[in-house]
């Protein structure tokens, strides 16, 4: 399937760009991940093609199996340096320092949800304006009980609840 992913389209002369490479989590060798089935995404984001920037190289995993497949994705999405990953069916982002998190387009393209976290005020700068990984407690950041954790570059672990009034974030060193 690797292989697959990264030809790049016929007319095109130019690599697709790696946006995020996620863990599968699967089971036959994907990776090695030891988290059970019924926890793993269900969608990995691969790359964005420089000859069409509307879309993204998604693998959606649905019972098992693995399929690769090409999505219109929000502009804003599609640049390597603002997009931290996904996590259960919602699309992460970090823009000017300000983390926003937007439900993934094919639930209903017309009315996509997007939620701003607040902006870090206690990381430096320059670790506020990087982050490598994401990951939610719950399907949606809407719920009470749903914690997201974002780590950004350097030693921390930020964790933020977006669905209490008095969002802030938490950062574990």
């Amino acid at each position: 399937m690797s292989l697959i992913l990264n030809q790049p389209p016929k007319l095109c002369l130019r690599k697709p760009v790696l946006v995020r490479c996620s863990p599968l989590h699967h089971s036959n060798g994907y990776s090695s991940a030891s988290l059970p089935q019924s926890q793993t995404l269900p969608l990995t984001i691969f790359c964005a093609d420089p000859c069409r920037p509307h879309l993204v190289r998604a693998v959606v995993r649905r019972d098992g199996d693995m399929h690769a497949l090409d999505y219109d994705m929000p502009r804003d999405f599609m640049e390597v340096t603002k997009m931290i990953g996904t996590s259960n069916g919602w699309i992460t982002s970090l823009v000017d320092g300000i983390v926003r998190i937007r439900e993934y387009p094919e639930k209903n393209p017309k009315q996509v949800r997007i939620i701003f976290l607040p902006p870090h005020v206690t990381l430096p700068l320059c670790q506020a304006q990087m982050a490598t990984n994401v990951a939610m407690s719950s399907s949606s950041p809407e719920k009470e009980e749903c914690a997201v954790a974002v780590k950004f570059s350097g030693p921390q672990l930020s964790i933020c609840k977006p669905a209490q009034s008095n969002a802030e974030w938490i950062n574990i060193n």
